[in-house]
Formats: C-alpha cells, sequence, structure tokens
C-alpha cells in the first residue's frame, strides 16, 4: 500500500509517516480562518490598515500584529480574530 503526504498528497518515503516536508507539517498545524465572516475581517483589515502591522516570514508563515495601549481596543481586536478561527496570543 502506498502512503501519501496528508496535506499535498505526494508519495512519502520509508522514514516519512505522515508529511513529505517540514512545509506540509506546518501547515497541518493551523486551521484555516472562516473567511464567510465578513464583518470581523473588515474590522481586522482596518485595523491592520490604521495601526497594526503584517509580516510573512522565510517559510511564507504569515503574522499580524497591534502595539496599543489600550485594553479594550486590544480586546475587541482580540476577540475579531477569533471569530475568524484564528488564534491570537496578548502579551
Amino acid at each position: 500500500m502506498m502512503r501519501t503526504c496528508e496535506i499535498c498528497g505526494k508519495r512519502l518515503t520509508r522514514n516519512q509517516k505522515r508529511f513529505c516536508s517540514k512545509k506540509c507539517y506546518w501547515q497541518s498545524r493551523w486551521k484555516q480562518p472562516d473567511w464567510s465572516k465578513k464583518e470581523p475581517l473588515s474590522y481586522i483589515i482596518g485595523v491592520l490598515m490604521g495601526d497594526g502591522w503584517a509580516y510573512v516570514d522565510k517559510r511564507g508563515i504569515g503574522y499580524i500584529g497591534l502595539q496599543q495601549t489600550r485594553e479594550e481596543f486590544a480586546r475587541s481586536f482580540y476577540d475579531a480574530l477569533m471569530s475568524l478561527s484564528l488564534a491570537p496570543k496578548m502579551y
């Protein structure tokens, strides 16, 4: 029986268990956001354009952030990210 990668479907070698590469492994770890919710998505885009930042690393993984001193504003941004099934962190 031929084993294939759970993400891209490529054939696995003998020492590979579920994924063909680190890229496929990391893609399996993150859920896809729920892009159908337009209101929180437009709020997030507006906040990022005004007060936030976005960054993509070498592996193609994207990060977004907001540096804010008002907790109420930061909490509303956090809640909007949660409503899209993203996993935000507050520091």
